[in-house]
């Protein structure tokens, strides 16, 4: 085989970009001879148990690299960063009984990626290649399944893959297709060094895709089921569907009306099929997946006497500690050097909580602290 190596002409992050070493937690036993499957996206039974448990994260100016690594290492979800992505930029989240699904999409938002999945695998990169990367891979699938009985399977079937430390996109690329004896092509890989990760099973054609998309290449099959890769298309359109319940049908509906005109929806039985731009798509995918992964913590009980709070505070800090102070009848006091921290704004959910706790809340990972003191609700460093 033949790998021709270009020199990069236009990469930002071309060196040591990849995440480093995933862990994935393997499936011990299959409770299910299917896994759930939502918008064409299949999981296995444990990632969609996974993707819905609540979970507490404190990160305050974290590399994303180092976000990517602690939430893949401690909830078994393989996470793939684009190369186009800067992964040492600082991500900062805090939340409390919040779902494994909802932080890596607001891991995504922190450093200004879309989510795309890949069986179990979440791959982050920029929107608008993520929009597209849904859509190519949608119809890569299909074109897959329809290729000759033992030629669909040996692309289908997935299998261990690694990316060595400093590993060569364009040896790895080689590698794969030698094992499965593909035709030998010449390919327009970047020369690059990307650093170690281990991604547990995955499917050789996603493993592909994993080495070419960052380039802009793409994977293809010609009439007679041969592979070859060339420049990555730009959709216009792509279709999608879902399998959905009455009540989100009318959700979705509404949402469709009110934010995505360019999408049209039609039943299909138990499916929605939904078409439009893939930007749309992909937003609107995003919006309806968060929405099923949203947890609902207990309201805890109030001392006798406390007022309760819920809802969605948005402003900045020293209006938020304002409606905090006025709530338990004190006097909002503070240092007038600490004024530029409460200018920074904030907008956060809060279910059930004191105006005391509200307080804490507010200030969490400021660098601030609060105390009742005198009447007062006094705000100081720590």
């Amino acid at each position: 085989m033949t790998i021709k190596y270009l020199t990069p002409k236009r990469w930002q992050y071309p060196y040591l970009i990849q995440p480093a070493i995933f862990v994935v937690l393997i499936i011990g036993s299959w409770t299910s001879g299917r896994g759930s499957q939502v918008w064409g996206q299949t999981w296995s039974p444990q990632t969609q148990e996974t993707l819905k448990k609540p979970i507490a994260i404190f990160w305050n100016e974290v590399p994303l690299r180092s976000a990517l690594n602690n939430l893949s290492a401690t909830q078994g979800i393989p996470m793939f960063l684009d190369r186009r992505v800067d992964p040492g930029q600082p991500i900062s989240i805090e939340t409390q009984d919040t779902s494994v699904g909802e932080v890596i999409y607001q891991l995504a938002e922190e450093s200004g990626c879309g989510v795309a999945w890949l069986g179990d695998l979440a791959y982050l990169g920029p929107p608008t290649q993520v929009s597209n990367l849904e859509i190519l891979r949608s119809q890569l699938m299909d074109i897959c399944r329809k290729l000759p009985r033992g030629l669909n399977r040996q692309w289908l079937k997935g299998s261990a893959f690694e990316i060595p430390d400093l590993g060569q996109p364009g040896d790895l690329l080689e590698r794969v297709l030698e094992s499965l004896g593909a035709a030998e092509m010449e390919t327009a890989v970047p020369h690059d060094l990307w650093s170690g990760g281990q991604y547990g099973s995955v499917r050789p054609i996603d493993q592909v895709i994993l080495l070419t998309f960052g380039f802009d290449l793409w994977p293809k099959f010609n009439s007679s089921g041969e592979l070859t890769i060339g420049p990555a298309p730009s959709p216009q359109e792509g279709k999608t569907k879902i399998r959905i319940n009455k009540s989100e049908r009318e959700q979705i509906s509404a949402m469709v009306r009110k934010e995505y005109p360019a999408v049209k929806l039609s039943p299909a039985g138990r499916d929605l099929v939904m078409k439009g731009p893939p930007e749309d798509l992909h937003e609107l995918r995003s919006a309806v997946l968060r929405t099923r992964w949203q947890t609902k913590p207990e309201i805890p009980l109030a001392s006798s006497g406390e007022k309760v709070v819920s809802g969605r505070i948005k402003g900045s800090i020293g209006q938020a500690l304002n409606t905090a102070a006025k709530g338990l009848s004190l006097e909002l006091s503070f240092e007038p050097h600490l004024r530029p921290k409460l200018l920074q704004q904030i907008d956060i959910n809060v279910r059930g909580v004191t105006y005391r706790e509200l307080a804490d809340r507010v200030v969490k990972g400021t660098g601030l602290a609060v105390l009742v003191r005198g009447g007062k609700l006094l705000v100081f460093e720590r």
